[in-house]
């Protein structure tokens, strides 16, 4: 026999997920097969998923075997059935009287409960309005929805084909278009899938992408890396100085031609970043000392495999012309002693 009341309260609570809990419920039950428990919407079994704390005035708490993802959920779900019989100059007990009694008002509120969680007409709806739904037939594969007097219909369409109708006036922040078209909206903001402008300048601005800002012009007359070329004034690279040092190693990337002045005996080391079918010319001027030499990587590949010697008179100017044929592959001629 329960010893306490069963209070006014709503059997059902949702917590989200912490951990194992304990999660308490305030609502009162007679033993622990009372309640149903989900973890999202996954109804868990006693024991062996969680276990239940009664205590001494019928609420209790809810603890789980194992952490889990999803909300967790504990309602009245006390089994609805009579196992007790009153027979006639047979014994009434006060304990089987509580025990009935009080899975009555249990069963109650679980209607109650359920009821909460179901679509209803307010209660301030006329009389005469006819909730009942259409029939099977008439509902299959349609929407539901209220005719002029709000009693429900079945409506054509269906959850794959939906037909949203003519709608003269709609947030435009609200609604998600797949296909069709918009009239009278005639600045759609970019957030909402338009370019919030009414002319093509004002898109392309509003976009990111306006004309000789965000982006260059069109030119008939560009270049292309991947087209035959044809031009008619000259193109140059600008000549980039090396670094003098005991050894200097130019980077391909960096120009095509360059120059260097020694101030001692020096190596032209393997070029980084070379690519095949670079070329240019490199310019080798002797300091005002002179004398200097130059040896060579591995790469640099020169006429009868005899690397050349420079002019060594103070300020001589060699010019070293080479052509790139592969990563590992520089073929190079010395022009000797340019004046």
């Amino acid at each position: 026999m329960a010893d306490y009341a069963i209070s006014n309260i709503a059997r059902r609570v949702v917590y989200t997920n912490t951990g194992v809990g304990p999660y308490a419920f305030t609502f009162e039950i007679l033993q622990n097969t009372d309640i149903a428990v989900y973890r999202g919407s996954t109804l868990l079994t006693l024991t062996t998923d969680y276990t239940v704390t009664i205590n001494a005035n019928g609420t209790g708490s809810v603890t789980l075997v194992l952490a889990g993802t999803g909300n967790i959920t504990i309602v009245g779900a006390r089994a609805i059935q009579r196992t007790s019989d009153y027979t006639t100059g047979g014994d009434l007990f006060a304990s089987t009287l509580n025990t009935d009694l009080d899975s009555q008002t249990i069963y109650a509120q679980q209607v109650a409960e359920t009821a909460e969680r179901a679509l209803k007409a307010p209660v301030t709806d006329p009389t005469d309005i006819a909730m009942t739904l259409p029939t099977k037939v008439s509902r299959a594969s349609k929407y539901l929805a209220f005719d002029a007097n709000g009693n429900p219909v079945a409506t054509a369409g269906t959850s794959e084909s939906p037909s949203l109708g003519t709608m003269s006036t709609q947030n435009a922040t609200a609604v998600a278009i797949t296909g069709g078209s918009i009239s009278g909206i005639t600045d759609l903001a970019v957030a909402d899938g338009g370019t919030g402008a009414s002319t093509a300048a004002n898109a392309r601005t509003n976009l990111g992408l306006a004309i000789g800002t965000d982006v260059q012009a069109y030119n008939a007359n560009t270049a292309f890396i991947n087209t035959n070329q044809s031009f008619s004034v000259a193109q140059r690279g600008t000549i980039t100085a090396l670094t003098d040092g005991a050894t200097i190693t130019p980077n391909m990337n960096n120009a095509n031609n360059f120059s260097v002045t020694l101030g001692g005996n020096r190596t032209l080391a393997n070029p980084t970043n070379l690519t095949a079918g670079q070329s240019g010319v490199i310019v080798i001027t002797q300091d005002g000392t002179g004398s200097r030499t130059l040896a060579y990587g591995s790469n640099f590949k020169f006429p009868g495999g005899t690397a050349p010697t420079l002019t060594t008179t103070a300020s001589a100017v060699d010019v070293l012309a080479y052509y790139v044929e592969s990563a590992s592959r520089i073929t190079a001629r010395l022009v000797a002693d340019v004046k």
